[in-house]
């Protein structure tokens, strides 16, 4: 049976996902390597400003697209898809469009985590 929302095992499997979505470990533990990348991701969109600050490598790597440092239409394609999966997996409208619902929604997914 699928574990009851608002439960520790509800949340851990949230957070296994949107870690999947961003190539992170998939732990359950929201520590620095998934707020890396999700910053990483954030950054990356044009509600971030469009930025690399952890290098563009780095931003390809969270999308899971190849590492040439060129961020091009098919890093950006995949950008688009890994926040459709994380929209997805916190109930969002999965628009693939990093916006202000998404942030609220994973600090709120941080917070529950982190209890």
């Amino acid at each position: 049976p699928a574990p009851k929302p608002g439960t520790a095992a509800f949340i851990t499997g949230r957070l296994q996902r949107v870690q999947g979505a961003v190539h992170a470990e998939k732990d359950g533990i929201w520590g620095p390597d998934t707020d890396r990348r999700l910053s990483a991701l954030r950054a990356a969109s044009r509600f971030g400003g469009g930025r690399f600050p952890f290098t563009v490598e780095f931003a390809q790597g969270v999308v899971g697209v190849r590492k040439d440092g060129v961020w091009g239409p098919y890093s950006s394609r995949h950008h688009t898809a890994a926040v459709r999966r994380i929209q997805d997996v916190l109930g969002l409208p999965a628009t693939g469009i990093y916006n202000r619902e998404t942030v609220l929604a994973l600090a709120a997914l941080k917070d529950k985590a982190n209890d």
